[in-house]
């Protein structure tokens, strides 16, 4: 059974192996061929340390070796650049894979089964970490070989002594096996950690909106840099791992026991062709021992982030057979073809037969398999038909809509499919009660995967109101939605995401409550030219399915018809000891030191600022910005800071110091070869600038390229349900490969960069060796052995140790990189102005009362303005209600007042103080807003209650949860102190609870921007009538129901005040409101 769970936990790593297993294999011959050119260079010193000892050398003798030293580098040097380039396609390929991958689980994936594992953390930090240890996986195995090959040439030369480090290298392997099962548990912690503020910062970004509006920005600060905070504490285990790892000791303990063996207990002399060897095969010998030791917990971490992907791709996906409509071959095509034949989109029905298209028959269904929230569902779904869900607050008609759409899991026995045998995911199309939109043109949104047909496309934008906005609108429907949909009204995000669903031409059209965010005309309006007797819909001959908690537009549809020396030789080997603990010591300290305390200190630090900026900048810097652009200096650039910064900035010290000791020891041992030194500076000069600077601008490149597909990431998983319904997985997959290739393509091509850059430093170590042996075997009676053994052991490895220095330059500027682009995205990024602001007076505002004079204000300098010259009075305590249709400006007229907006002219005064004197936080904290889409936080219930922390006792929140209705909720769920489940709660539910924390946080003025949905509305009016007596309510509302209950009715249009007075005074006299109102009631 364990071995069964091995293998099943090992599957995605073999099946992985398997996909690419040519390309896996590729490397290992080039690989075996740079280990036999490797370990001749000991023979080669061997030899010519032997030639120069003799009194009369041969002359051609002389001119082979420098032949074989020639054959051998340059073997070396083509090997090596072979065997990296085909590691380099593996790790490059792996990397596509794994995040191909993780992309078609991620929108063939329930809401159910998402589980605690974010897909955007899998792909930024996991596959990352992966593709890093899969492009050294090979030097594992070969490090191993490289050990054995040298132990056994080494016991040629010194017999049983090469029993110590073949003893030393055991033990080594055992103790950092053991370290690295510690530092897989504690990186393991670590990446929970990130992927815990990943989760939150990514809701942070996609709600900036609502998080500004709710005042909420230092609570969502704190929260995210608290999360930082145990985060780095979290990963300190790991980095004194990491800091405290041996490895230096290896060469010290393995020339020491060498010495002791040979000298005190076999009593040999140590002859200088001997003593060479053996050091040029100790120092082969570390060196793949070192190389053993650093990539071993590399791989093993690797394994830990199979393990995290494989568990994301075995949570439930909505592609098991239970949960998964057949799709027979004909109904693909008669559903398709016809409407690409005509144009205006209007096929002959493709569904003859009068048999329901989707049914349950006695179904439960639940957000987890232990708890089922629809019970013994029996539904029939008529063909070429218009069916309602409606019910009450909380009564499960989201619920139902999302197991017809195959996202919620089912509890009761298996008795039939889900969905009728003729009905595939490609044939239905999908509006959310929350309108999900990409960052793109409104065209874009509306096509969605679709080609663009002229006609077709005037006529479902037409029917669903979208012309007045597209001539209100500048760049019409070229117009940016913005991050999120941030540039519309929610009016207008609500009829694009329909026009949508209409424009996809799908059999079944399901729709959520769709008319919630639309004023009475355009509803009206959308309503009858798509589900009218000859609406759009009919025409397409569409099953629509629509949930709602009016009944009037129940009487709507029906009428219709109806989505790495003997002498003193104790003394010497001492002081080589010395060196080395010393070494060891000091490599420790300055990597604790580094990992510990820099890293500690500097990430917090930067990661503050960052924070600090972005929940300061301004509302229309994130409507130019793509949320994945952010996420990236969140994600990418704070994992550069916290581990590629210290362990680049330590190779790069130690790499150097390292050149300049060979360097010295070259020049004071062959005198002749430091004329070469000039030269080769030159050289290297040169050739580090066009390193430097090609890998500069291909690095960039990788960055720009990378943040399309964080964004499409993003975006996808957050309108997965709408994906899913469309059936569009397959053309969004295709997206995601496009993406992944451009990502790939810098990536990959820097990989190159650096082959080439070993490639050239190996032929310049080879040209130097050659020149060293020419030297040497030309003017041989000038060196004695031991100068030429010792110049000769220096050059092996030399090349490496150059690109080391090089790539680890070029690796430290990358991570530096990381923080120059924190400091710019904080130096550049427009933020909220606070010079010359002020707090708020104490206990303001008092009365409540709110004048706009001549305001014109836009949500940018370069865009037009949405307010126009708008002047309105609001008297403190008065109850005011804010009409007109889609686009008309109501909400910009919140967001002005909120600061949110960039006002150009006029004065906005609440109590007679100036607010744009104030400062933007200080404001939104002293008036209460419920915003258009209910805003929850990650955490606790109580934590969403009390957000700002204030003093409010258990009663205080029971209270407010049974005053609107939903603590029996709470207590089902576990608490107040329970983890909000949002998938149980149903978007009234949401509002609901947006209200219960409006209620615990008093002010004397409260904002509802739209934020009462057709099932809420009543409940909602009744507790701001009640309970909100007394105080100034501006709320801006598409629904006229309960617009008498209001003081006054400010009509908008086009971004100004059209009509201003009591609600009987503009319904009784002849006014454009009085229209309105009357259309609604009819």
């Amino acid at each position: 059974m364990k071995q069964d769970d091995h293998q099943r936990k090992n599957s995605l790593l073999r099946a992985c192996l398997k996909s690419y297993f040519l390309s896996f294999l590729s490397p290992i011959i080039p690989r075996l061929c740079l280990s036999v050119f490797t370990f001749a260079q000991p023979f080669l010193i061997n030899t010519t340390v032997s030639f120069v000892g003799q009194e009369k050398p041969d002359g051609n003798f002389g001119r082979g070796l420098i032949g074989a030293w020639a054959l051998v580098y340059l073997g070396i040097a083509i090997s090596n650049s072979i065997f990296q380039y085909h590691n380099l396609r593996f790790a490059t390929r792996l990397r596509g894979g794994l995040v191909a991958l993780i992309y078609q689980q991620a929108i063939n994936t329930r809401e159910a089964d998402t589980g605690d594992i974010t897909a955007v953390a899998l792909m930024g930090t996991d596959v990352e970490r992966i593709h890093m240890s899969m492009s050294v996986f090979h030097l594992l195995w070969s490090s191993l070989l490289d050990i054995i090959i040298a132990s056994w040439l080494l016991g040629l030369q010194l017999s049983l002594a090469c029993l110590a480090p073949i003893i030393l290298v055991l033990v080594f392997i055992a103790a950092m096996s053991k370290i690295s099962m510690a530092t897989n548990t504690a990186q393991k912690r670590w990446i929970e950690k990130i992927q815990e503020r990943l989760r939150v910062t990514t809701t942070m970004l996609s709600e900036m909106k609502a998080v500004k509006m709710l005042g909420l920005t230092q609570v969502m600060s704190n929260t995210v840099q608290n999360l930082r905070t145990d985060e780095i504490e979290t990963s300190k285990s790991f980095r004194k791992l990491l800091a405290l790892s041996p490895i230096n000791l290896a060469p010290i303990v393995t020339f020491g026991i060498y010495v002791v063996i040979s000298v005190y207990w076999k009593n040999d002399t140590l002859l200088p062709a001997q003593a060479f060897t053996s050091i040029a095969l100790i120092s082969l010998l570390t060196t793949p021992v070192v190389a053993f030791i650093q990539i071993l917990p590399m791989v093993v971490q690797s394994l830990a982030c199979f393990d995290r992907i494989q568990d994301f791709c075995n949570y439930g996906s909505s592609r098991k057979t239970e949960d998964k409509p057949v799709n027979p071959s004909s109904s693909s095509t008669q559903t398709t073809s016809p409407a690409q034949k005509e144009p205006q989109g209007l096929p002959k029905s493709s569904h003859s037969s009068q048999e329901p298209v989707l049914s349950f028959s006695g179904e439960s269904f639940g957000w987890k398999e232990e708890q089922t929230l629809l019970h013994d569902i029996n539904v029939q779904i008529q063909p070429n038909a218009v069916t309602t869900i409606v019910g009450p607050v909380g009564s499960g008609k989201s619920n139902l809509l999302s197991a017809m759409l195959g996202n919620m899991i089912r509890t009761s026995p298996m008795t039939k499919k889900c969905r009728d045998e003729r009905v595939g995911s490609e044939e239905i199309a999908y509006c959310s009660q929350t309108p999900w939109l990409e960052n793109g043109t409104i065209r874009q949104n509306i096509l969605g995967v679709s080609a663009y047909e002229e006609k077709w496309y005037d006529t479902v934008t037409l029917a669903c109101g979208l012309e007045p906005d597209f001539q209100a609108l500048h760049m019409g429907d070229f117009t940016l939605v913005g991050s999120q949909g941030g540039n519309l009204s929610g009016g207008q995000k609500q009829r694009i995401a329909l026009a949508r669903a209409v424009y996809a031409r799908k059999r079944i059209v399901i729709l959520d409550d769709i008319f919630s965010g639309m004023d009475a005309r355009t509803a009206h309006h959308v309503s009858t030219c798509l589900i009218g007797r000859d609406g759009l819909l009919r025409r397409l001959r569409a099953s629509v399915i629509i949930a709602t908690h009016s009944p009037v537009w129940v009487k709507w549809w029906s009428e219709s018809n109806s989505s790495n020396a003997n002498q003193n030789v104790g003394y010497f080997m001492g002081i080589y000891a010395l060196f080395g603990v010393l070494g060891t010591l000091s490599s420790s300290i300055a990597a604790w030191f580094a990992f510990i305390d820099i890293i500690s200190n500097t990430a917090l630090k930067l990661h503050s600022d960052l924070l600090r900026t972005t929940v300061s900048a301004t509302f229309a810097f994130f409507s130019k910005i793509d949320n994945g652009e952010i996420l990236n200096r969140f994600s990418e650039d704070m994992q550069l800071l916290d581990m590629d910064l210290p362990s680049n900035l330590l190779n790069y010290t130690s790499t150097g110091v390292t050149i300049l000791a060979k360097v010295i020891i070259l020049v004071v041992f062959s005198q002749y070869l430091g004329a070469t030194l000039p030269f080769l500076c030159a050289i290297l000069y040169f050739l580090q600038r066009f390193y430097l600077q090609t890998s500069r601008q291909v690095r960039l490149l990788g960055i720009e390229a990378k943040a399309p597909l964080y964004t499409h990431f993003s975006e996808s998983v957050a309108g997965v349900a709408t994906i899913r319904a469309f059936g569009w997985q397959e053309q969004y997959q295709e997206r995601n490969y496009e993406h992944v290739d451009e990502s790939q393509r810098p990536s990959y091509t820097q990989g190159c960069i650096q082959a080439w850059l070993t490639f050239v430093l190996n032929l310049i170590v080879a040209v130097l060796a050659v020149i060293l042996v020419v030297i040497v075997v030309t003017w041989h009676h000038k060196f004695s052995a031991g100068s030429v053994g010792v110049s000769l052991v220096m050059i092996i490895g030399f090349s490496e140790v150059l690109a080391r220095l090089i790539q680890s330059w070029t690796k430290l500027e990358s991570s530096i990189g990381a923080v120059a682009r924190v400091r710019r995205f904080v130096s550049d990024t427009e933020t909220e102005p606070a010079a010359g602001r002020v707090t708020s007076p104490m206990n303001w505002p008092r009365a409540g009362a709110v004048t706009f004079s001549d305001v014109v204000a836009s949500y940018g300098s370069d865009s037009s303005p949405v307010l126009k010259k708008l002047s309105l009075a609001v008297e403190g305590g008065q109850h005011v209600a804010i009409c007109g249709r889609s686009g008309s400006g109501k909400t910009s007229l919140i967001m002005t007042l909120l600061q949110m907006t960039d006002m150009k002219e006029g004065m906005i005064d609440i109590d007679g103080v100036d607010v744009s004197t104030l400062l933007q936080s200080e404001l939104r904290a002293c008036i209460n807003v419920i915003p258009q889409d209910p805003f929850l936080m990650p955490g606790s219930v109580r934590f969403n209650l009390n957000p700002y922390g204030n003093n409010l006792d258990d009663n205080r929140l029971i209270q407010a949860l049974e005053r609107v209705g939903v603590w029996s909720l709470v207590q089902d769920q576990g608490g107040l102190d329970a983890e909000m489940n949002v998938n149980a709660w149903s978007a009234g539910q949401k509002q609901l609870l947006c209200l219960a924390r409006a209620m615990l946080r008093r002010s004397n003025i409260l904002i509802l921007d739209e934020a009462m949905s057709s099932e809420t509305e009543a409940v909602m009016q009744d507790i701001v009538d009640s309970d909100f007596k007394g105080c100034t309510v501006l709320a801006v509302m598409h629904r006229l129901k309960h617009v008498t209950h209001y003081d006054k009715v400010a009509l908008l249009g086009d971004g100004k005040l059209l009509e201003f007075d009591d609600p009987e005074s503009l319904i009784s006299g002849e006014t454009q409101f009085a229209e309105m109102f009357k259309m609604k009631a009819n």
